[in-house]
């Protein structure tokens, strides 16, 4: 009997320790243990995303965000997708870590998805990540490309530009179905066709999504 006094002591002397516990259930009704989220490292006041133009660089997302105060926060990562379910992350933005006061970021997509048939909707949206790995996503934002890839001048008697393809294999075929210039990247000068024979030629650019964009081109 004393021993089992000494064990109850021991074991209720312990100092309790306040948590906030929810409990939840699952489909199969078991009963499960629901943390409370901690609270956010970054408090956002807004974020933008906008559709930039200009003739030197050409169609691109410009993101915009502020927040109030930054609580240990780490850094931004910025994701994008097009369906709202596979996020890629394009890049990332370094916090001011421990700020009471506002601070600006912004962040530039430079490769946007681009419409090949029909405009393209970019999705965004950013994980702010905390210094021991916690993190939170912010709204999502959206931006439409449309088609934007264009070869000119045709017909062509010299050099074939490219225009509004930054990245990607270009492959140049003849009639007869040959392969007559190939590159892993989009020439920033153009493809050279003087010495190439009459006739119509098909240019295809493979974009790195894996879709393509192919236009007839003629050479008099």
């Amino acid at each position: 009997m004393k021993i089992h006094i000494l064990i109850s002591l021991v074991l209720f002397s312990i100092p309790s320790i306040a948590q906030s516990i929810t409990y939840e259930y699952d489909n199969a009704g078991e009963r499960v243990l629901r943390k409370t989220p901690a609270p956010l490292p970054v408090t956002l006041i807004s974020f933008t995303a906008t559709k930039v133009s200009g003739e030197a660089e050409g169609s691109a997302a410009l993101l915009n965000w502020q927040t109030s105060s930054e609580t240990n926060s780490d850094r931004f990562d910025i994701e994008r997708s097009l369906d709202g379910k596979k996020w890629m992350n394009i890049g990332n933005v370094t916090a001011s870590g421990d700020k009471k006061t506002s601070s600006l970021y912004s962040f530039p997509d430079k490769n946007p998805m681009d419409g090949r048939s029909v405009a393209t909707e970019n999705l965004y949206r950013l994980k702010m990540i905390d210094r021991d790995g916690s993190f939170s996503f912010s709204r999502i934002q959206s931006v439409y490309f449309d088609n934007k890839v264009s070869f000119y001048p045709n017909p062509v008697k010299d050099l074939l530009k490219i225009k509004g393809a930054t990245a990607g294999k270009v492959q140049l075929i003849n009639n007869a179905g040959k392969v007559v210039f190939n590159s892993d990247n989009i020439p920033t000068e153009g493809i050279d066709m003087v010495n190439m024979s009459a006739g119509v030629y098909l240019v295809r650019i493979t974009h790195k999504d894996g879709s393509s964009t192919t236009r007839k081109v003629v050479k008099p």
